[in-house]
């Protein structure tokens, strides 16, 4: 996430406002992995997970149906 989708997403109120924005954010990782042949996405859904896990909140990126790794789960890129 950018320092301007940082702030952008502390400015939104409830979760009409915060969905469209998570499902942009999500588009816009998928789209970089595809270019630079990254992982962008999947590193960033983990952080935020870890993140909202230790603030013991709920998770937003739950409800959103988020895209399966390419390779599949726990498979490592040699």
């Amino acid at each position: 996430m950018l320092k301007k989708e940082k702030k952008r997403f502390k400015k939104l109120s409830g979760k009409e406002e915060r969905r469209p924005f998570l499902e942009a954010l999500i588009s816009r990782l998928k789209e970089q992995d595809s270019k630079n042949d990254s992982n962008r996405l999947e590193r960033w859904v983990r952080i935020y997970s870890r993140k909202c896990a230790k603030k013991d909140v709920p998770n937003p990126l739950e409800k959103l149906k988020l895209p399966e790794p390419l390779d599949g789960p726990g498979s490592e890129k040699t």
